[in-house]
């Protein structure tokens, strides 16, 4: 209900709408006060619901603001942004990105679709897993690729940042199966 609440203000706004609506509707046909106000009330809320729904960003918001950021990062090649990216403990996963990244120049890295983002607030330090597609578009040994993949990545929440412990990226057709 939570996520709900803070990540769809568009869902929460129609909805208060809809019922403001309504009470406002219920006051035009019985000229009732207490319609009035309960309209005027209704939409004063919605609007401070929207409001805070728009402030509040989830581990999730965060999350996702992360993938597109990195994958900002990637199509400008920069390197050392994506490696920041990666949790300090995570040293087998820096250095295969340090590894992979060196092979490739990259003109375009895009997010087109985020297939779930799982949070798990319960263990200490948070973990997240993120599934999503890519396509990358880059140019190694010479050679020009358009790459569409499926990847998944492990999160750790060290203070208020959500890092890249390990990733894994596999064929486009890997995110139509339940496990890659």
């Amino acid at each position: 209900m939570k996520e709900i609440l803070l990540e769809s203000p568009w869902l929460v706004g129609l909805s208060g709408l809809i019922v403001a609506v309504l009470a406002g509707l219920w006051w035009t046909q019985t000229g009732s006060k207490a319609a009035l106000i309960t309209a005027v009330a209704l939409a004063l809320i919605t609007v401070a619901l929207v409001a805070v729904s728009v402030q509040i960003q989830t581990d999730r918001e965060r999350i996702e603001a992360t993938l597109h950021d990195v994958a900002a990062a990637l199509q400008r090649n920069d390197h050392a942004a994506v490696v920041s990216a990666i949790h300090p403990d995570a040293a087998v996963a820096v250095g295969r990105a340090r590894t992979e990244l060196a092979n490739y120049d990259f003109t375009v890295a895009r997010v087109t679709h985020i297939k779930s983002i799982v949070v798990d607030a319960t263990r200490k330090p948070e973990k997240a897993v993120a599934e999503f597609n890519v396509r990358v578009e880059l140019t190694t040994q010479g050679q020009k690729f358009t790459v569409p993949r499926f990847v998944k990545i492990y999160f750790t929440k060290l203070d208020s940042r959500w890092l890249v412990r390990d990733y894994e990226h596999y064929e486009l057709t890997a995110g139509f199966r339940n496990e890659p």
